[in-house]
C-alpha cells in the first residue's frame, strides 16, 4: 500500500486561449504534449520558489555582515584618525560620520 506522499495527483486548471495556444505552440517546438511541458513548468516553479527563499536567506546574511563590517570599520577609521594625534576624537568622529555614511 502507498503512503500519502506516494500518491500522485491529478492537478487540473484553465488557460485562456491565448495562454493555451502559447503553451501548445511551445509544447510543438519541444516535441512534447502541452501537458508534459506544464507538468514541468509547475514543478520547476516549484523548486525555484525553494530556491529563491534560499537566495534570500543567503542575502539577508550578507546584508547583515555588510552592516557590521561597515560600523567596525568606521570604529577603526574613527580610533586611527584620534590616535594618530593629528585631530580631535570628536573630528575623527565627525569626519567618519560624514565619508562613511555612519549615523
Amino acid at each position: 500500500m502507498k503512503s500519502p506522499s506516494q500518491i500522485r495527483v491529478v492537478i487540473g486548471f484553465r488557460l485562456e486561449p491565448d495562454q493555451a495556444g502559447l503553451l501548445a505552440e511551445r509544447a510543438a517546438r519541444l516535441g512534447v504534449s502541452p501537458h508534459e511541458l506544464a507538468r514541468h513548468y509547475v514543478v520547476e516553479s516549484l523548486l525555484a520558489a525553494e530556491g529563491l527563499a534560499a537566495v534570500g536567506n543567503a542575502v539577508g546574511i550578507v546584508h547583515q555582515q555588510m552592516q557590521q563590517l561597515n560600523k567596525d570599520l568606521a570604529l577603526a577609521v574613527e580610533a586611527l584618525l584620534a590616535s594618530a594625534g593629528r585631530v580631535s576624537e570628536k573630528q575623527a568622529r565627525d569626519w567618519v560620520k560624514t565619508m562613511l555614511n555612519r549615523n
